[in-house]
């Protein structure tokens, strides 16, 4: 596997990809058109937690050890988190809010961001380095954590995303 760096990544968005899981297509292929491209400052794939109990029985191992047995818990969320500037911020707040027709202001775009305006999208991160290929992608991912920072007195604004799916819903794909 080869050593990859921020050039040989590309993020993308779509309401429905229309991958399936147990298809015989690429992530990539399902998000060759339609799909939206974001440049990220900042890049995070967290997988799910995959916890479990303890469980103690009586008497001890050979090493002197209580004997013990682990109860597993289902596996938690997968996350994507990602950082960007004003470069296709506006196609990406279009992507995850909904936007509101009833009125109007002369060359703006009302969106709005609550209960009835949750987006489920499909998010694909692709490393490719040329020669080494990793897709990673989240279906039915749902933004959790809409943040906007200022990055110091004399930076910019930064929009921070944390989209979160199931476990069940998220592939990484390899090429051998």
């Amino acid at each position: 596997m080869a050593l990859f760096h921020a050039r040989d990544l590309t993020i993308r968005l779509k309401h429905t990809s229309g991958y399936s899981k147990i298809g015989a297509i690429l992530p990539s292929v399902a998000f060759a058109t339609g799909a939206i491209e974001v440049f990220a400052k900042d890049f995070k794939v967290t997988e799910g937690e995959k916890p479990f109990d303890q469980q103690n029985y009586t008497g001890e191992d050979v090493n002197g050890y209580q004997n013990q047995g682990k109860v597993w818990k289902p596996i938690g969320k997968n996350r994507i988190e990602i950082t960007v500037d004003e470069d296709g911020l506006t196609d990406l707040k279009a992507l995850l809010y909904d936007k509101v027709d009833s009125t109007t202001i002369a060359g703006y775009t009302r969106l709005q961001n609550g209960n009835a305006a949750r987006r489920n999208v499909d998010i694909l991160a692709v490393l490719d380095d040329g020669v080494d290929v990793a897709e990673v992608i989240l279906l039915a991912a749902e933004q959790v954590a809409p943040e906007i920072n200022l990055t110091g007195v004399d930076g910019q604004f930064e929009y921070k995303i944390k989209l979160e799916a199931l476990a069940r819903d998220t592939d990484v794909v390899f090429k051998n």
